[in-house]
């Protein structure tokens, strides 16, 4: 029973982490097999431990816990999107910029960025789309602000606060961006 729930929490993470953070290239083909057999081998060496070595059968729910633990965080580490880091250090990244969203200024956003430009600012993409969020009220929605310095494209080209969301380049951007509207969505600079 427990093999077929160690399988459900990974095809649950799997799809989870395709969602918010999709691949653009060949990424599926080595990530997926990798997290297969990772995940294979950690379940098959619990079993076997379990059955062979009486101390670890009778931790067996804290031994399981750790597997899993270790299954997510494997699985995290080793989904990485093209030209992007690790799933893990994006989820790391996004929580650094929830909890210190009180700090976030609006002068980072004077200069919208390049999309390549948003992953080298402090903080990377993550701390961009907080301060989008927060300063969403001082942004110029006359057609001269472009999300990702692309005013050259109507996609990219913010006509009112509504817009945001749905003009952020990345599902987890996105997702993100729902977050901070549930957290401080009430709240004005």
């Amino acid at each position: 029973m427990l093999v077929v729930l160690t399988f459900l929490l990974f095809i649950s993470i799997q799809l989870m982490l395709i969602t918010l953070f999709p691949y653009s290239g060949t990424g599926y083909l080595i990530s997926i097999p990798l997290s297969i057999t990772i995940t294979s081998i950690i379940i098959f060496a619990y079993y076997w431990l379990c059955e062979r070595i009486m101390f670890v059968n009778k931790f067996s729910f804290i031994f399981a816990t750790i597997c899993l633990l270790f299954i997510a965080f494997i699985n995290l580490e080793v989904h990485v999107p093209e030209g992007e880091p690790s799933a893990r250090v994006q989820i790391q990244e996004y929580t650094r910029v929830l909890f210190d969203y009180n700090n976030i200024d609006c002068s980072e956003l004077t200069n919208p960025v390049t999309t390549q430009g948003r992953h080298r600012m402090a903080g990377g993409a993550q701390r961009y789309v907080g301060v989008i969020h927060k300063c969403r009220d001082t942004i110029n929605y006359d057609g001269r602000y472009a999300i990702y310095n692309r005013s050259n494209s109507e996609r990219h080209i913010l006509r009112s606060p509504d817009q945001i969301q749905e003009k952020l380049e990345t599902p987890s951007e996105r997702y993100f961006y729902s977050l901070l509207e549930k957290w401080y969505g009430d709240e004005k600079e």
